[in-house]
């Protein structure tokens, strides 16, 4: 089976096993060209900060919806499994799969286009939505357990009681590969939200507290996590 990967030098798809396309490598998801078909297409290449989504529309309609469709009509007859994010949903830490979507952000009213190119033209698919994915590795924006890592004063924005539900990144590669042979819309995340204060609260260092960041959503989360060993 030949696998695709794009955004292969990135924090999720990086520990991915196939060929691989990355920006960091000049090849651009709009512009690209397929020189060969593959079986499967895991399209994990995004622009993915809610904040910078507010500053700069045009690059993350850019990337993530021509970017996406580009990638369809270059690999029609390909299985594509698309990195989506649970942030769609809006407020709440029990969305399911059938939940009402609510994007937003500018980053995840883009991944929701995404979603619905691959529906409409990828002849077959797997739409996986992530929750906040944790672990080492390079990305384009520090997760808080990254910052609050290398931070001396954790930096904690409002009250710090916003939720979120952390899922590992080697937990999401392992969901990935799995979905290879499967087919549907799947939220992946560990099922259980934690206050930011409670994560700083496992650093035992002094604290900030910063003005809320309006644009995020307070709370989110889902009751219908991937189960790897259904």
């Amino acid at each position: 089976m030949s696998i695709l990967i794009t955004g292969n030098r990135g924090f999720i798809a990086s520990g991915l096993e196939g060929d691989g396309i990355d920006i960091k490598d000049g090849i651009d998801i709009v512009t690209y060209k397929a020189q060969k078909q593959y079986d499967v297409v895991i399209h994990a290449a995004a622009l993915t900060s809610v904040t910078e989504s507010m500053r700069s529309p045009k690059a993350y309609y850019r990337t993530n919806v021509q970017g996406t469709l580009n990638m369809v009509q270059q690999h029609p007859e390909a299985h594509f499994i698309y990195l989506s994010t649970a942030g769609i949903y809006g407020e709440g830490t029990k969305h399911t799969v059938k939940s009402r979507v609510n994007p937003t952000s500018v980053y995840t009213k883009t991944k929701l286009y995404g979603e619905n190119i691959i529906k409409e033209f990828a002849k077959s698919y797997v739409i996986l939505r992530l929750t906040n994915v944790v672990g080492e590795g390079e990305r384009g924006e520090p997760n808080v357990y990254q910052i609050f890592e290398r931070e001396e004063v954790l930096p904690i924005y409002g009250d710090g009681l916003q939720t979120r539900d952390f899922v590992t990144v080697e937990h999401v590669r392992k969901v990935i590969m799995k979905c290879v042979n499967l087919n549907g819309t799947f939220n992946v995340g560990s099922g259980v939200s934690k206050t930011i204060r409670q994560v700083a609260e496992e650093f035992n260092k002094p604290m900030k507290f910063l003005p809320a960041r309006p644009e995020e959503i307070r709370h989110s989360g889902v009751a219908d996590a991937f189960n790897l060993n259904s």
